[in-house]
């Protein structure tokens, strides 16, 4: 969908472009049972290059990218903030 838009869009100076975070500490996790929790933060860890859970500043900064004027070129792209999770 995001390819598709991008192409249609493009035309009219629109970017479409998409942010796949990983796991992603927030307050929330905190409220959930960690006998749940913690196999799924162990298994994501697990695959993840970079050894440590996403921070809510990971997503913000590519997002502050892709608004900003340093990517008027990108466009149609998925921006994987997982720690290298897809690369693993």
């Amino acid at each position: 969908m995001t390819r598709t838009l991008a192409a249609e869009l493009g035309r009219h100076n629109i970017r479409v472009n998409v942010i796949s975070p990983g796991i992603i500490e927030t307050p929330a996790l905190t409220t959930l049972p960690k006998e749940h929790v913690q196999p799924v933060i162990d298994a994501f860890l697990a695959r993840t290059v970079i050894q440590r859970m996403g921070r809510a500043d990971d997503t913000a900064y590519c997002a502050l990218y892709l608004a900003s004027d340093e990517s008027t070129y990108v466009t149609g792209q998925n921006f994987c903030v997982d720690g290298g999770v897809t690369i693993s």
